[in-house]
């Protein structure tokens, strides 16, 4: 028979259990694998497809083996190439630069590259093109849509070519009549800056000979993949702004043959075959639509402020299940208590979304709900992610994770102090922060603005795009946290890498105090930290 200890027994016990893991070592800390020092100033590193690291300096632009740190290849015609002139043309072992020429480097034309070799694959010498404003890719038909500035006149032109070859395939003059929604691109510079349609919806493809966008006030727009003609353009949307990832909105939608669009703090159904909308009334939202996400009930939509010009929150949190034929809700009372919300989960016919404190299951079919659990987490941190692992509920903020089981009982709770930071550190906290969960957050944003769509991927039978591919799933079994940790007997910034099923830091990385500027690859487990501005070190985390 088992009997509980007395009170002052179990506090003792208690006590000491804490006094034990706050005496439990430290995670082990990584070594740097390799040393690359370059001859001329670093301008940028990133990550590539291939698990690579391409490194800008003023000398070259070149990409390293991230395992020894070694030059994979270099060119010297390519000095102060600057970080926002490149685009990633994922699940591809393929970059697109925008390079310039002439005096300020002001004659710019456009270069794919292959990544692996540095070797110029084709260039926009034969299109009607200059400079890039960004691309989308239409993996099924291995086509690259490029927008670009125009040889001849000031319209923007858009063209579709080959991704392999460069082949055009079509082009289009005046495939819009509203300027195209630009975004300034990362690494641009105080006075010569680049923008970009990268950072609005991405597109959406109702078959594998067409996609709809939505890059102007025109509306959104289903292009012909054939011809790249305008199918049909929604002019019930006409003069509303585009929904752009970069505010905050999530993707657009496709299932059975709808488009659901989010825009201002509403929501439409549009026909993919008409661009009819098909919802009679426009709906009328508390803050803009964060996710959607269908299930057998209905739509699922969750709702969040955000934040106006003047820095305070406009709007109110919110979650729904609306017909999808109707726009009308199928719950007979809305869900209320949605205070500091996270992401919601879907599993069966419930809904699983932490919020005010406490984790909720909510009925997909009637809106019924009840208190699984209530947490707290330290510092008056929220949780801004909910994800459902085999372990149970997995609660994440910057600082802290925490772990429920299926029942709502904690089974960890982990926090890893943020770091304090002197002068001027404190003015780049926010950058580490971003740069932090590069690999992570990305993740959690394809979780947070889910479409229900299966994406084709282009993989071009490389075999390590298809390696890293196949890992991907290993790799959210863990997170970087931004901590304090202590390493060569100096305490300051660094990383922790992080079990999600345990809670337990498994490694860390002092990272300095002068220039903590770093990549990860989660996938592979490894963290390329600029330790100063000509020198970079690769460690497996």
């Amino acid at each position: 028979m088992h009997t509980q200890p007395p009170p002052r027994l179990r506090f003792t016990l208690a006590a000491a259990a804490l006094a034990l893991a706050l005496l439990a070592p430290a995670a082990p800390a990584a070594t740097p694998q390799w040393t690359l020092t370059t001859d001329t100033g670093i301008e940028f590193q990133r990550l590539t497809p291939l698990g690579t690291l391409l490194v800008g300096t003023d000398g070259l632009l070149g990409c390293v083996d991230p395992a020894t740190g070694q030059w994979q290849w270099k060119r010297e015609d390519l000095k102060k190439f600057k970080e926002c002139n490149y685009d990633e043309i994922a699940n591809t072992p393929y970059g697109l630069l925008e390079v310039g020429a002439g005096p300020g480097g002001i004659q710019k034309h456009v270069e794919v590259v292959d990544l692996a070799t540095g070797q110029k694959k084709w260039d926009s010498e034969p299109l009607p093109m200059n400079g890039s404003q960004g691309l989308f890719q239409a993996p099924a038909r291995r086509m690259l849509v490029l927008f670009g500035v125009p040889k001849k006149g000031n319209k923007p032109v858009t063209v579709g070519v080959d991704t392999e070859t460069g082949e055009m395939k079509w082009q289009q003059d005046r495939l819009f009549e509203k300027p195209l929604r630009l975004f300034e691109v990362k690494g641009s510079g105080k006075i010569f800056k680049r923008f970009s349609v990268d950072g609005n919806q991405p597109p959406v493809f109702d078959t594998e000979n067409s996609m709809i966008v939505w890059l102007t006030e025109d509306g959104p727009t289903r292009i012909n993949l054939d011809t790249g003609e305008r199918a049909w353009v929604c002019d019930a949307l006409k003069g509303k702004e585009p929904a752009a990832l970069r505010d905050g909105y999530c993707g657009m939608l496709l299932a059975g043959g709808v488009v659901y669009v989010p825009y201002e703090k509403s929501l439409q159904a549009i026909d993919a075959q008409t661009g009819k909308l098909l919802w009679a009334k426009e709906k009328d939202f508390k803050g803009r639509v964060v996710q959607l996400e269908m299930a057998p009930q209905g739509l699922v939509v969750r709702g969040a402020p955000t934040l106006n010009d003047k820095g305070k929150l406009n709007g109110k949190a919110y979650i729904d299940v609306l017909d999808p034929k109707t726009g009308l809700s199928v719950w007979a009372k809305p869900f209320k208590d949605l205070d500091d919300a996270t992401s919601f989960e879907l599993r069966g016919d419930k809904i699983y979304i932490a919020a005010d404190g406490e984790l909720h299951e909510i009925g997909l079919a009637d809106g019924a709900a009840r208190a699984i659990s209530k947490y707290k987490f330290k510092e008056h941190e929220v949780p801004t992610m909910l994800e459902l692992r085999d372990e149970g509920f997995l609660l994440s903020s910057d600082q802290t994770l925490m772990m429920l089981d299926t029942n709502g009982g904690q089974k960890y709770l982990s926090y890893f102090e943020a770091p304090s930071f002197s002068g001027w550190m404190k003015l780049g906290v926010g950058l580490l922060t971003t740069a932090l969960n590069a690999a992570s957050a990305a993740a959690a944003q394809q979780q947070a603005n889910a479409t229900g769509m299966t994406q084709t991927y282009y993989l071009s039978g490389n075999p390590t795009l298809g390696k890293r591919f196949r890992a991907t799933t290993q790799a959210e079994d863990f997170t970087y946290i931004l901590t304090t940790v202590t390493g060569d007997g100096k305490k300051g910034p660094g990383l922790v890498k992080v079990s999600k099923s345990s809670g337990q830091a498994v490694k860390q990385l002092r990272l300095g105090d002068k220039t903590p500027e770093y990549v990860t690859d989660s996938i592979e487990g490894r963290v390329f930290f600029m330790k100063d501005d000509r020198t970079i070190e690769g460690y497996a985390m």
